[in-house]
């Protein structure tokens, strides 16, 4: 069984961080989680992922049910948006 070394997932978690498209919010994040206890923040870091993870699709399938109902109006010849 191959295992990580503490060091190698450190290192992976350093490149995240100096990486420069890596956002503010997720460097701080990364940053504040290596000062705390890493078995109770992976449980809430699951919870985080599923609980945002669930909104970003109803986001995701509202915005697509309006572009797809916005395209039908403008085929069918009627107006739509803001004011008309």
């Amino acid at each position: 069984m191959s295992e990580f070394r503490i060091e190698e997932i450190d290192q992976e978690i350093e490149k995240v961080m100096k990486n420069p498209a890596t956002s503010y919010w997720l460097r701080n994040t990364l940053s504040t989680a290596l000062k705390r206890d890493p078995v109770k923040l992976a449980s809430e870091a699951e919870v985080l992922a599923a609980l945002l993870g669930k909104r970003a699709d109803v986001i995701v399938k509202r915005d697509i049910e309006q572009a797809q109902e916005n395209d039908t109006l403008t085929r069918d010849g009627r107006s739509y948006g803001h004011g008309d």
